[in-house]
């Protein structure tokens, strides 16, 4: 994946990342030299990274409320009457924190 556009190259060869750095970021970067070019490279990678892993957390946030769901849906059915339901509740409450905390 390219570091400035974030397009996906079709190879990470080598040959792929150079021709693609040339012809499309060459211009614009040839300046950058050195601890600037270091610099720039890793702020770079830094960002990308950022970006993945909020993607990340919104995939994992989204499966924890999945395993919510089931565990109200599985203690439902069980309940007898309406005197219960604070007790259900906290049991439910309970058992979210040990699964998704």
């Amino acid at each position: 994946m390219c570091l400035i556009c974030k397009k996906k190259l079709s190879a990470s060869k080598l040959f792929s990342v150079k021709r693609h750095y040339k012809i499309l970021h060459e211009a614009k970067y040839v300046g950058f030299v050195g601890k600037s070019r270091e610099d720039l490279v890793e702020k770079l990678q830094s960002s990308l990274s950022a970006q993945q892993n909020t993607f990340t957390n919104v995939v994992e946030r989204t499966e924890k409320s999945v395993i919510a769901s089931y565990v109200v849906a599985e203690k439902l059915p069980v309940l007898p009457d309406h005197s219960r339901m604070g007790n259900l509740l906290e049991t439910v409450c309970r058992r979210l924190q040990r699964l998704c905390f």
